[in-house]
């Protein structure tokens, strides 16, 4: 099993890279494992703005930037 820094890594690599339903799987996993990680949710926010879903982005970044502002990222 990998580890939540390592599923980071991957699922950055694949929202950067445009696989955003497979990255939001791994944005998923983290945050089953540990749901006070900021990053993964905020960066799930923007997998979700992205698919249109901007309910769903705007509930995962109001977590992140609540758990750790300066780490909460916007929807570009």
């Amino acid at each position: 099993m990998a580890s939540i820094a390592e599923t980071l890594t991957r699922a950055l690599e694949l929202h950067q890279s445009g696989r955003l339903a497979e990255a939001e799987r791994h944005y998923r996993e983290i945050l089953q494992a540990d749901p006070l990680q900021a990053r993964p949710g905020s960066s799930w926010a923007c997998c979700a703005a992205n698919a249109a879903g901007m309910d769903l982005a705007c509930e995962y970044l109001g977590r992140a930037a609540a758990l750790d502002p300066a780490d909460a990222i916007l929807p570009q």
